[in-house]
């Protein structure tokens, strides 16, 4: 797709207030939202798409922005401080990341079907100056779809665009962008990077989970297990030297192994094999498509495999305490009784740093074959034991019911039951 034009990429605050003011026309309708705390309603203009701004801090673009402070060794606070967030580089730089975003394929498809149209309960929410603070991916694909072919998506040329009756804070624009969440007015939901970075964000501000899971429309416990997981995410770039490369990390499509850790995670108790099985996995996690080929089966199924066979591994020069639960070391006095079975399992050490990706789940899917085929062979020893059982619980029944039940064609079907167990007699005097 070719670059868009200058022309594009909006007009300046002053030249954009101009141009509304002689627009000289009442609105084309009007819509509710919640800004500052209160409900208010806002005019809805038709603007195009030409004129308006991107917002440099919206949430769609965040993992982007940190991931270019990484990688240029800036101050956490550079776009704050140091780039101007209406000039036409940065809004070209906002529009290429938009374009990177695989949560807009959504969005471009459905705007692609000319049947499709552009809806005034749909509309962008702009600051009184033109800066968008919700809809900036809706309205990168409306600029890319027009600019590709003005005839057939003529009416992408124009979008509805309700104003707020003020400027705001920047905690303001991030609570009104948020709350569009939960209403689903946006057209594609925040995704699972953008969605943790902005509650961990609004945490260090001193919002609890549950005020943030009211934005979202989340649980408290959902909001919990969000941050849980990016900040096993976090924790996995730092392990792969490459912290807060998030657009790095979008494409590496981890999204269900780290839900799958975390929830494996939680449900061991043990902290030092918790922190075994985050090892292990971020190991085999540096080369997703590696090792998933290697074993056919996806990096969040390996994740399972691992939980379940967790015993059978240990890292080579972990550090960590075997029956720790808690945030302190154990002594050995203090720490949790082994259990038998525990004691005799065999693990087998494992090398982190030498050993490769592929060949560790290698590892891990034999190991959890092996322990199918124990669990599979156990439950067939006991088989016969529990099938006599239960039919001895049969003929019990049958004996105490004696005088009550139907015994048409039961002296045959007894018959055949007496020949089955005489049957097994031979098999076991063999």
């Amino acid at each position: 797709m070719a670059e868009l034009p200058d022309e594009y990429l909006g007009k300046t605050p002053n030249g954009f207030k101009r141009m509304k003011d002689s627009l000289g026309s009442d609105p084309v309708g009007n819509i509710d939202i919640k800004w500052k705390g209160r409900l208010v309603q806002i005019p809805v203009h038709r603007i195009s798409i030409k004129d308006l701004r991107y917002n440099l801090f919206n949430t769609r673009i965040k993992p982007h922005l940190l991931q270019n402070i990484a990688e240029n060794s800036f101050d956490e606070d550079h776009f704050e401080k140091n780039v101007d967030k209406d000039a036409l580089s940065t809004q070209k730089m906002i529009n290429g990341f938009l374009r990177k975003n695989h949560d807009r394929k959504d969005a471009l498809n459905y705007f692609k079907n000319p049947k499709n149209d552009v809806v005034l309960q749909e509309a962008l929410i702009a600051t009184p100056d033109g800066r968008v603070l919700n809809g900036n991916q809706r309205l990168c694909v409306f600029r890319e779809l027009y600019h590709s072919n003005m005839s057939k998506y003529d009416k992408l040329q124009q979008a509805y665009v309700a104003f707020l009756p003020d400027n705001g804070t920047p905690g303001d624009e991030r609570e009104l962008e948020a709350s569009f969440q939960e209403t689903k007015l946006a057209a594609v939901p925040f995704d699972w990077i953008q969605s943790g970075l902005w509650a961990i964000e609004e945490m260090k501000k001193g919002k609890t989970p549950q005020q943030i899971g009211k934005t979202l429309g989340l649980s408290e416990q959902d909001v919990r297990f969000e941050v849980q997981r990016i900040q096993l995410a976090k924790e996995f770039l730092a392990y792969v030297g490459k912290a807060d490369y998030w657009q790095e990390l979008r494409e590496m499509s981890l999204k269900q192994a780290f839900k799958t850790l975390a929830q494996q995670m939680n449900k061991e108790k043990d902290r030092g094999k918790r922190e075994r099985m985050k090892q292990i996995a971020f190991k085999f996690m540096t080369e997703p498509k590696e090792s998933s080929k290697e074993v056919g089966k996806t990096v969040h199924v390996l994740i399972g495999e691992l939980a379940k066979n967790i015993d059978a591994f240990i890292v080579s020069e972990d550090e960590t305490t075997e029956g720790e639960t808690g945030d302190n070391p154990t002594d050995d006095l203090l720490a949790p009784r082994k259990k038998k079975n525990e004691s005799k399992t065999e693990k087998e050490k494992i090398d982190l740093e030498k050993i490769k990706p592929s060949d560790l789940t290698r590892k891990i899917s034999d190991t959890e074959d092996i322990r199918k085929k124990k669990h599979a062979a156990k439950n067939q020893k006991t088989f016969g034991l529990r099938q006599i059982k239960s039919s001895l619980t049969s003929f019990d029944n049958i004996i105490d019911n004696w005088e009550t039940i139907d015994k048409k064609g039961l002296k045959s079907e007894v018959n055949k039951a007496v020949k089955k167990l005489l049957e097994i007699q031979k098999l076991l005097n063999k």
